[in-house]
């Protein structure tokens, strides 16, 4: 067990007793809800453990980047598929067969796509995410053909994103890129930064006819967004539970386990439209604090190692990996995100490669 040995660890496996801890609740309302929630996430935090275990060289860990990125390249090339060839029969059969679905995937004009995974929003993150990895990656020691492969990859899969409609996966480039200057903390990054931070102000105040751009600018003016606005009522109307409630209502409280399990508490009927919020409605502020412990020990060993590896690829692939998991964090806040399937696994893969 020497390879678990590590803070990171530590403060998962407490996370993971506290997860059981939740069973016997005394406010949950569902104690088989609370079973099918903790199965769930019992699923990806072993995987934590595993690579933990299983990662014991250079080469394993370019194995599993390499993997990572194959997956993610074929869902980028069929979400450009749908894009410009358009949606298959079976997938509008699926689109059509709810109203409620074809109103979340049907905006501005057009449909929001969602490649192969289980809703754009999946998408967008996950082309979000792993196209700033691309760029990060290609600043590594790499020969310059796979230099260009790297930064290519990265801006068709930036560019994908936009068919998403995802707006919080829009903020992810500019947010992680700035994480990126502040660690890296180098003279040309931050005038490229300074030059790419201008880009971006231009491009969000350039009139466009184009829904993807015009969706990307809304999603850096909240103030107007009455989606954004329905999430703060929402954010305030929970807050006096969160605080009377340290445990919070029981894992499976939220969403579709709640309405299955417990329809009569309304809790049931609460839409969390984040991640931290469902954390603390379902597990209470203890549970939100835990969390947060988490994070902030990720990022204060992650950056201490980055800070002492000698290894140029390790050091950018440390690098990559820290960007990565900041970028889940912050999408974490409007949208829940690192609940989402594939994006639980690969929050834990990145914590593993970190450390």
């Amino acid at each position: 067990w020497s390879f678990a040995k590590h803070p990171i660890s530590t403060i998962i496996l407490v996370c993971i007793l506290y997860n059981l801890l939740e069973g016997i609740n005394p406010w949950a309302e569902s104690r088989l809800a609370w079973l099918y929630t903790v199965r769930g996430f019992a699923g990806f935090t072993i995987m934590y453990f595993l690579l933990m275990y299983a990662i014991d060289s250079k080469k394993f860990i370019f194995w599993l980047i390499k993997l990572w990125l194959l997956f993610m390249t074929f869902a980028m090339i069929y979400g450009y598929n749908q894009e410009f060839l358009g949606l298959l029969p079976f997938e509008m059969n699926w689109i059509m067969a709810e109203p409620g679905r074809y109103l979340l995937l049907f905006q501005a004009g057009k449909f929001r796509m969602f490649s192969f995974f289980s809703d754009p929003l999946v998408y967008g993150f996950s082309m979000s995410f792993t196209g700033m990895l691309c760029f990060i990656l290609a600043g590594g020691p790499f020969r310059l053909y796979k230099k260009i492969f790297l930064y290519t990859l990265g801006c068709l899969m930036i560019y994908g994103m936009l068919f998403s409609g995802t707006r919080a996966a829009f903020i992810l480039p500019p947010a992680g890129f700035l994480f990126y200057t502040i660690v890296k903390f180098k003279k040309n990054v931050m005038i490229i930064g300074v030059l790419l931070l201008f880009i971006v102000m231009i491009l969000l105040n350039v009139p466009s006819s184009n829904p993807n751009i015009v969706r990307l600018q809304s999603a850096f003016k909240p103030n107007d967004d009455p989606s954004y606005q329905v999430r703060v009522r929402n954010q305030a109307f929970i807050q006096p539970y969160i605080q009377t409630h340290p445990m919070g209502g029981g894992l499976g409280s939220v969403g579709e386990w709640g309405k299955k399990f417990s329809p009569w508490s309304p809790l049931a009927n609460f839409p969390p439209d984040s991640g931290y919020v469902r954390i603390a409605v379902e597990m209470g502020w203890i549970g939100l604090f835990l969390f947060c412990l988490l994070l902030f020990i990720v990022f204060k060993e992650g950056i201490k190692d980055y800070l002492r590896i000698r290894d140029p690829m390790l050091k950018t692939i440390s690098l990559g990996m820290l960007t990565v998991v900041y970028s889940l964090t912050l999408a974490n806040f409007p949208q829940e995100a690192i609940g989402q399937y594939p994006i639980n696994y690969l929050f834990f893969v990145a914590i593993a490669i970190i450390n």
